[in-house]
């Protein structure tokens, strides 16, 4: 029998697997266009055509308000943090994470983690085996296309140092990139037992 936080996360698995499914098969119509112009999408998501950094930022950050149905409605972080899920895991379940964005102290402490790993050490005796590394990982908006917010409903900088704290209004969201990242997995192949 699966924990009620377990099937929180499947429940946005199947959820995640769903939207690619119905995305992948509305995107290969031919001559079905790929959206609206941004003339006609409200004010506060315009942009000039050709903008790449705007389109950047919208692909990796913008989640349409939907943090409310993420983290109220379905508890995807709730979910994360009863389960347990450590890095590894997460990774397995198809996320990402953008090294690049983490903070020096997070970067370093998982460098420690790898070199251990790679020294014979069982990951779940390094870093990578605490599931608190997964929360400040989300906090830190490196996990690709979950997006935290603080309790004002303003997006936390990558890299920040803080605490991803739900019981004083933190939310988190889901953008573009949570489905269409594609890496290298470099770091997962480096970690696996």
């Amino acid at each position: 029998m699966l924990k009620w936080g377990a099937a929180r996360v499947m429940a946005a698995g199947a959820i995640f697997t769903l939207s690619f499914w119905i995305g992948f098969g509305i995107s290969q119509q031919v001559g079905t266009p790929t959206g609206p112009g941004p003339d006609i999408l409200p004010p506060k998501f315009q942009h000039a055509v050709g903008d790449r950094i705007a389109g950047q930022y919208v692909f990796r950050y913008e989640t349409f308000g939907n943090q409310a149905f993420w983290t109220d409605a379905m508890q995807l972080p709730q979910g994360i943090a009863e389960a347990g899920l450590t890095p590894p895991q997460v990774l397995q379940l198809g996320l990402n994470v953008n090294f690049d964005a983490l903070n020096q102290a997070t970067r370093e402490a998982l460098g420690v983690a790898l070199k251990q790993v790679q020294a014979g050490v069982d990951p779940a005796r390094t870093g990578f085996g605490d599931p608190r590394v997964t929360l400040s990982l989300i906090n830190q908006n490196t996990v690709m296309g979950v997006v935290a917010f603080d309790r004002y409903n303003c997006r936390k900088p990558p890299g920040n140092t803080g605490t991803l704290d739900l019981a004083r209004g933190d939310r988190v969201g889901i953008s573009c990139s949570v489905c269409h990242s594609i890496t290298d997995n470099s770091m997962l192949g480096q970690i696996r037992p």
